[in-house]
């Protein structure tokens, strides 16, 4: 199978904008699996789009914190400017901590609530943040609706 991350999709596009990945991804015109990117960290605080690079297949390293995906990179011997290379968005030319205005280490401090996480005015900023973005980490749970069907398959009538 081939794979892409949810950046590499919004690159193939002529358009990148995420309306046409989530198009391109839900009609089924992306061939590709889709591997999401943001990690523990980014997910705390929401700071991933909504069904935009959070639309996947999977995810392997949303258990990890910003850190523990360097340390990662390293173990697997990837490339310095790869693994070394600070978190931003590509949309401006900030990093993405500078866009936050807090560093991804006071956000594993928070969320795992290691000695003195509440210590630091980065402490209010980031409950705050993750407060606000909880709708993009909540999972709705619809029971799904069945059917009756006759021996052809025809749906005879709801459940």
């Amino acid at each position: 199978e081939e794979w892409a991350t949810a950046g590499d999709l919004f690159c193939n596009l002529s358009d990148p904008s995420i309306e046409k990945a989530q198009k391109a991804y839900w009609n089924g015109e992306c061939w590709q699996k889709i591997i999401d990117m943001p990690n523990a960290s980014e997910n705390y605080v929401g700071w991933s789009t909504y069904a935009g690079d959070s639309i996947s297949d999977f995810n392997p390293i949303k258990n990890l914190f910003v850190d523990e995906v360097v340390e990662l990179g390293r173990m697997l011997k990837l490339p310095v400017d790869l693994v070394e290379k600070k978190p931003a968005d590509g949309l401006t030319s900030k990093t993405d901590e500078e866009n936050l205005g807090f560093s991804y280490a006071d956000v594993k401090k928070v969320a795992l609530k290691v000695p003195g996480w509440q210590e630091g005015t980065a402490f209010a900023d980031i409950e705050t943040k993750h407060k606000a973005t909880q709708f993009k980490r909540d999972v709705i749970d619809v029971p799904g609706i069945g059917f009756y069907r006759d021996r052809y398959g025809k749906i005879l009538s709801v459940k």
